[in-house]
C-alpha cells in the first residue's frame, strides 16, 4: 500500500521524503520498502502535539512532556 501510495501521489504532483517518513507498527516482523528504501520502525512520535506510542508508559511519557512544554511557555514569559 506504501508503494501504491508513493506512485500515485507522483501522478499528483506530490513527493515524499523518504529521509522523514517513518511508521509504527505492533507487528514486530513489520518492514515497509517504498522506492526500494527502507522505511524507519519507530515505537514513539508526537503527532499533533499528542504523544503516540504502544507501550504501558505512554500516559507518563505524555504527562512528562506536556509538562516541560507547559514549564517551558511559564519561563519564555517571565518578564510580564
Amino acid at each position: 500500500m506504501g508503494q501504491n501510495l508513493f506512485e500515485v501521489s507522483k501522478i499528483a504532483g506530490l513527493e515524499f521524503n523518504l529521509n522523514k517518513t517513518k511508521y509504527m507498527s505492533n507487528n514486530l516482523e513489520s518492514n515497509i520498502i517504498i522506492d526500494k528504501e527502507n522505511i524507519e520502525k519507530v515505537n514513539d512520535y508526537v503527532y499533533l502535539g499528542h504523544s503516540l506510542s504502544f507501550g504501558g508508559e505512554v500516559t507518563n511519557k505524555e504527562l512528562t512532556r506536556r509538562r516541560q512544554r507547559a514549564w517551558s511557555s511559564f519561563w519564555a514569559l517571565r518578564e510580564i
